[in-house]
């Protein structure tokens, strides 16, 4: 198969941020192992805040090739731009113990372009927050 730029499958194949249905993105960081396991040391929103503000990179492990980078790879390589921040933070809420089924259908997370927002408890983030 050859990948031409507007072919979808290639872009999402390589993770790219421009795709028609970036949810895959979310969907797929919900299946991850490490952020699993780190939310259980999620108890309330600021311990998830506090979690990945910790993280000291700020670009993707990509660099600026408009590729995401999941939660797993970013607990891995301690480095994230603010999308990928917002993916984490996502994951480890969705994961958490501490939240109620009730809680966790109402988070949401918005992905407009090339920004991403995380929508809960009465709060809003987006990937500069943290």
């Amino acid at each position: 198969m050859t990948c031409g730029p507007s072919d979808a499958a290639c872009l999402y194949t390589f993770r790219h941020i421009d795709v028609p249905d970036p949810s895959v993105y979310v969907s797929a960081a919900l299946n991850g192992y490490k952020s699993l396991l780190r939310s259980a040391e999620v108890s309330n929103l600021d311990d998830a805040v506090s979690m990945v503000s910790q993280i000291p990179g700020r670009e993707s492990i990509f660099g600026g090739s408009n590729r995401v980078a999941l939660p797993d790879e970013v607990l891995l390589f301690d480095t994230a731009n603010g999308n990928e921040r917002m993916l984490l933070l996502y994951a480890l809420l969705m994961h958490s113990p501490a939240f109620p089924r009730s809680d966790k259908d109402a988070f949401s997370i918005e992905q407009a372009s090339y920004s991403w927002s995380i929508r809960c408890l009465n709060r809003e983030f987006v990937g500069t927050d943290l």
